[in-house]
């Protein structure tokens, strides 16, 4: 992801398709606040609707299962993998898919893909690498794929406080504890021991939330203008 361009370019980002009117989300500040629970990164968490509303079709494909490769090599190596990792326990499927996918190389999407902000397949990503957001979404599908619930799996889009960017992690539950999976630590580590993430919004194959803190709200829905890729 490229730095942070303001609120309606981060929505852009998320790659939706319409004018989403202020019902969809927010009736009033009450019934917003009413409807919050707690989340990770010290946030509080709102659902907006299901993914296949909120996302583009080939984005909200990217979350589902596809045949992982434009080659048979590439789609024998994932067979490989999920065939691992459903072989441990879950506490090793977040270690071991956290660690194989950080070796794939860190690519900028227009160097890639020749696009400003693209979500790559998982086939395309293990060919060719990819940005935050591709890394959260192959150990989503991986972790998906040997067994993972995807309900306890979240893709995180956040503002990076401390490097004033936009990123992307995944997240994992595991119990009563939140687990950060991201490409430029090389372990995986607690939700509380991450201080510098604020959550915008996250998703997996089933619904997207909005995110905020205490010391901000987002803008009203009907405020920003969400546009197709």
């Amino acid at each position: 992801m490229k730095k942070n361009r303001g609120e309606a370019a981060f929505f852009r980002a998320f790659g939706v398709s319409a004018l989403i009117g202020l019902a969809l989300v927010y009736v009033n500040g009450a019934s917003a606040q009413s409807t919050e629970k707690s989340s990770f990164f010290g946030s509080y968490e709102q659902i907006m609707g299901s993914a296949g509303q909120y996302l583009t079709t080939t984005r909200y494909q990217r979350l589902l299962p596809t045949d992982y490769g434009h080659n048979q090599n590439t789609a024998r190596h994932w067979n490989i993998i999920v065939d691992l990792l459903g072989r441990q326990r879950p506490e090793n499927q977040l270690r071991l898919v956290h660690q194989f996918f950080n070796m794939t190389p860190y690519v900028e999407d227009v160097d890639a893909y020749h696009k400003q902000d693209y979500w790559a397949s998982v086939g395309e990503f293990m060919d060719r690498g990819g940005d935050c957001e591709d890394f959260a979404i192959a150990k989503y599908r991986a972790l998906v794929d040997s067994g993972f619930p995807a309900g306890d799996l979240r893709i995180v889009l956040v503002t990076d406080l401390a490097l004033k960017r936009d990123h992307a992690v995944l997240t994992a539950r595991l119990g009563d504890k939140t687990y950060v999976l991201d490409n430029v630590r090389n372990e995986v580590v607690e939700a509380d021991q991450v201080t510098t993430y604020r959550p915008r919004y996250s998703l997996n194959q089933f619904s997207v939330w909005s995110h905020r803190t205490a010391t901000r709200r987002d803008l009203p829905m009907q405020q920003i203008e969400l546009k197709a890729e």
